[in-house]
């Protein structure tokens, strides 16, 4: 059995307790759930051969209460805690090896090779809110994210923050001051406590030689990137705010939405993966401008705005003629 605690916003509602802890008590191998109130965590003990935590932390968040897991010193491996300072203990070592695996760039890579990018790379735990690097700062590391979220912005002259985009589980950054060997000209900050993998320039221009499934997998991600700024740009050039609104409630049921019912009369319940200001910001909104639109979507009977940062999609297809 293992213990994870995992972290959401803060509770404003006790009714949340029985909530959480019945939904997640149902799960295949968890045997004990408490949900700590005061402090917005929820501790939970389970059999890891049955359940893991990511899906634990997915059956919270499905229920309205975004979670991210806590890493704990006592319930995890060290080198899930904080900087990888033994990478030649065999304990160590070898998790970073399954680590590694599981980040797309790397996935086609065999046994040995894994060993090898493992004995390079650095894994460290960052707090909420934590600047990874900053505009005009020469960052000489790539970045995979481990766990959590990073969000990648830059500053308008007017003081302004723009999002660019968010990145998650799998994603890498730090490859635009890789590819050019300019300063960057964004920030990239923590969302939430995250864990992240660090490899230096220098050793990433080596397996981008040696290794061409990397290089492949780094070129497919930079693409899918270009293809989102692409459509991103789109959708602001000309279009209204309700459109944008629009398109990227759409965008999310198609990625993230749970349905109930069928044909017209269905609904699709999301969560916005990031907070609402944040939002407006990757619409190129105000804040003012977003919370007003919602307000008029429910008005109109398409959509209904819920507890934490769930929307229920009433009427896709009038979403879909804006």
């Amino acid at each position: 059995m293992r213990t994870a605690k995992f972290e959401t916003e803060p509770f404003t509602c006790p009714s949340c307790i029985t909530k959480i802890e019945t939904v997640v008590s149902k799960l295949a191998g968890v045997a004990e759930t408490k949900v700590m109130f005061n402090s917005s965590k929820v501790k939970v003990r389970f059999d890891d051969t049955l359940v893991t935590a990511d899906a634990i932390a997915k059956s919270i968040t499905a229920l309205g209460y975004r979670s991210y897991l806590i890493r704990s010193p006592r319930s995890w491996p060290n080198w899930l805690t904080g900087v990888m300072s033994d990478h030649h203990s065999p304990q160590g070592h070898a998790a970073l090896e399954v680590l590694v695996g599981r980040v797309p760039i790397f996935s086609q890579l065999d046994d040995d090779e894994l060993k090898d990018i493992a004995g390079r790379v650095k894994l460290r735990h960052h707090r909420r809110n934590e600047q990874l690097y900053g505009a005009g700062e020469n960052n000489p590391h790539l970045m995979i994210i481990h766990s959590g979220h990073v969000k990648v912005y830059r500053i308008s002259e007017s003081g302004h923050e723009q999002l660019i985009r968010v990145l998650g589980e799998g994603d890498f950054l730090g490859d635009t001051s890789f590819i050019s060997g300019a300063p960057a000209d964004h920030f990239a900050s923590t969302l939430y406590a995250a864990d992240i993998c660090t490899l230096h320039h220098d050793d990433l221009r080596d397996y981008l030689l040696r290794f061409p499934t990397v290089t492949y997998k780094m070129l497919e991600t930079l693409s899918n990137r270009l293809e989102n700024t692409e459509r991103q740009l789109s959708i602001f050039a000309g279009e209204g705010a309700e459109h944008r609104i629009a398109g990227y409630l759409l965008e999310l049921s198609e990625k993230q939405g749970t349905a109930t019912g069928t044909g017209d009369h269905g609904t699709v319940t999301v969560v916005l993966p990031i907070a609402k200001k944040d939002v407006a910001s990757f619409l190129g909104l105000t804040p003012e401008t977003l919370s007003r639109k919602f307000t008029q979507f429910e008005s109109a009977g398409w959509i209904q705005m819920q507890p934490r940062r769930t929307v229920e999609i009433l009427d896709i297809p009038a979403l879909q003629q804006l």
